[in-house]
């Protein structure tokens, strides 16, 4: 390797600086635009770009403005703190998009130490699998995960001439802008395929036509609560799944429910979301399962219509979401009064199903098949 084309750790080349440690009660969620925005790990996408929305975005909200810690447009940043542990986003840079971002802890600030280092050429290279592979492998935490300037300084970076990383960024800005456009064409179709299926769906429990009715879910069926069952009485080794509020949660060797039953999430994540199950199973008191029919339901058509109708709308607004009978009760739910038409409405939901979920499924590779590009192109 010529001289003109050797490695350099990165120390050589830039120094990374610290954030300002602000006080959680001087910022807050606000779209403000007065308001100096704290630029948090929360900002960063998988993509190495900076995302604000309402749900994301803290401005500061008293007048202590420390003025050096202001960025300027343009300048190069990098997370150093990660919030989940899969790392999704450590060691991912960004670029700084407007005047009015705060540089908080925990966001590394990259200050190019000489000229010969074109910065997208550095921005480029802190999206490579090779250096964020070798972040993760040095991370420090559990839950939480953590780099630091000097982890991230002790990678080495091939140099080209300056006149080469130009020539290179441009070749790589024009080749990502396609695949960010493939990228939006697929993921545009991807939402579009459960869209279809959401669509006919509404179609159907909405423009009812002959044979079709209304009627409260205390007109329709009864619950019940599922036996408590702590986990240290749990069976690991047993053949039959334990379902609670949130799906299943484990084994057991004895059942309390067999046969098909529809169960009602009553608590948690999943407090309303319904499912019908044909086999032994132990439910737990976490959730409800219909115990008393007063009228005649395929499992699977009246699992859809509960889906549809949303339970989880009427749930007590705690601290931990949870319904009960007296809060669902008197939801009404459309259904065919004929098993048969049931069945059949069932089977149309199942055939258009498969059909959207092999959509997604080509969709899905697409998107990891432009990620991959991505890769290929950097490495």
């Amino acid at each position: 390797m010529t001289e003109e084309r050797k490695t350099q750790k990165l120390s050589d080349l830039i120094e990374i600086k610290h954030g300002y440690a602000f006080k959680s009660s001087q910022f807050e969620k606000s779209q403000d635009d007065s308001l100096h925005i704290v630029l948090t790990p929360g900002n960063y996408t998988e993509d190495a770009t900076l995302e604000f929305n309402k749900q994301n975005t803290k401005r500061l909200i008293d007048d202590d403005i420390p003025e050096s810690f202001l960025f300027e447009k343009g300048e190069l940043t990098i997370v150093m703190t990660d919030l989940s542990s899969k790392m999704k986003i450590l060691g991912k840079p960004a670029f700084i998009s407007s005047d009015n971002i705060l540089h908080n802890q925990r966001i590394g600030r990259i200050v190019f130490k000489c000229s010969n280092l074109e910065p997208r050429y550095l921005y480029f290279y802190l999206t490579t699998k090779l250096f964020l592979d070798n972040i993760k492998e040095t991370a420090t935490g559990t839950m939480v995960r953590h780099t630091a300037p000097k982890r991230i300084l002790s990678n080495r970076l091939l140099l080209p001439p300056l006149s080469e990383q130009k020539r290179i960024v441009v070749i790589l800005d024009e080749a990502f802008g396609a695949i960010a456009r493939a990228k939006e064409n697929a993921a545009r179709n991807l939402a579009n395929a459960r869209e279809l299926f959401d669509s006919y769906l509404n179609r159907v429990f909405t423009e009812k036509g002959e044979g079709w009715e209304d009627a409260s879910i205390e007109q329709c069926f009864k619950v019940r609560s599922g036996d408590f069952l702590p986990k240290k009485k749990m069976d690991p080794t047993g053949a039959v799944p334990v379902y609670g509020g949130n799906g299943k949660t484990g084994t057991h060797s004895e059942s309390n429910l067999s046969g098909s039953n529809v169960i009602i999430g009553r608590v948690g994540a999943k407090c309303g979301n319904v499912r019908s199950i044909h086999q032994p199973i132990w439910l737990t008191d976490n959730a409800f399962y219909v115990s008393q029919f007063y009228h005649e339901f395929d499992h699977d058509f009246l699992s859809t219509v509960l889906n549809w109708v949303n339970l989880r709308d009427t749930a007590n607004q705690a601290a931990q979401p949870v319904i009960s009978y007296q809060t669902i009760k008197s939801v009404v739910i459309p259904f065919q009064k004929n098993i048969s038409d049931q069945i059949a409405t069932v089977q149309r939901f199942d055939d258009l199903s498969q059909k959207v979920s092999r959509l997604e499924k080509s969709y899905k590779q697409k998107l990891a098949a432009l990620d991959e590009l991505k890769q290929s192109l950097l490495q």
